[in-house]
């Protein structure tokens, strides 16, 4: 068990937990548990508005809606303990596996708190070792003002000049990305790697790679890969399958 050292970052020796197989299946079943707990829904007459539609209310509705929160969420959502568990151990492989280095995670404010929280655990009791969490304060909307991202409230006594990993639940334009690792990097931390559990593929990826100093995304899986696999299972019809791709193509 090595040390971790600002600058030091984390290298991955030891084999994968998962291989590729288990880990394909493993993410089929839990699109299907988010499906069916109400993680994932569908309306292609009505539509949902999106975070996107604070900043492009212009932009199209949604025909697919996902709330990847817990219920201590401010805005609830559907996902439990095992649930948030089971997105750590994506992470945990996958990071592994792509052997990205970090010294610290940052779960973006809220909902990416709750998975930072677990990748932390997965990690000590997978290594027995300690990965400090940073967390932001989320200053709450006034007198018409959006919510936005405060500063640093809890440091973990992580060095300034760490490697931070930000963390969350889903991505669409990458807004509360961005505006969160500015707060990082003028707080002296390094940040050059996310990771969501979903990608809605609406431009999230492009935005982060085109800051002046890029960010890469990783995710777990991708809209259309949950939506190919609802759609093999018999959760929606052919029709919902295509309403939705259609408008992935044209709002991507």
């Amino acid at each position: 068990m090595s040390v971790l050292r600002c600058g030091q970052n984390i290298l991955y020796q030891q084999e994968s937990a998962m291989n590729v197989l288990d880990r394909t299946a493993g993410i089929s079943a839990f699109a299907e548990r988010l499906h069916a707990i109400g993680a994932v829904k569908i309306d292609t007459e009505k539509g949902f508005r999106m975070k996107i539609h604070d900043s492009r209310p212009e932009a199209p509705l949604s025909p697919i809606f996902t709330n990847l929160r817990t219920p201590t969420n401010l805005k609830p959502g559907p996902l439990d303990y095992e649930d948030t568990k089971a997105v750590a151990h994506f992470f945990y492989d996958y990071l592994r596996e792509k052997k990205v280095r970090y010294d610290g995670i940052l779960g973006i404010p809220r909902a990416g708190e709750p998975f930072a929280e677990a990748l932390q655990s997965v990690i000590y009791y997978s290594e027995r070792r300690h990965v400090p969490v940073l967390r932001m304060e989320k200053i709450d909307e006034r007198d018409g003002q959006k919510r936005k991202i405060g500063k640093i409230t809890r440091f973990e006594d992580l060095p300034r000049g760490c490697t931070v990993l930000a963390t969350d639940d889903l991505i669409t334009g990458s807004d509360s990305k961005i505006e969160a690792i500015e707060v990082l990097r003028t707080s002296g931390f390094l940040c050059t790697d996310c990771i969501v559990f979903l990608d809605r593929e609406q431009g999230g990826a492009k935005n982060l790679a085109a800051l002046k100093d890029p960010v890469t995304l990783h995710s777990i899986t991708t809209l259309r890969e949950i939506l190919v696999r609802l759609n093999q299972k018999g959760r929606i019809t052919h029709a919902q399958f295509e309403t939705i791709t259609q408008y992935l193509d044209t709002n991507s």
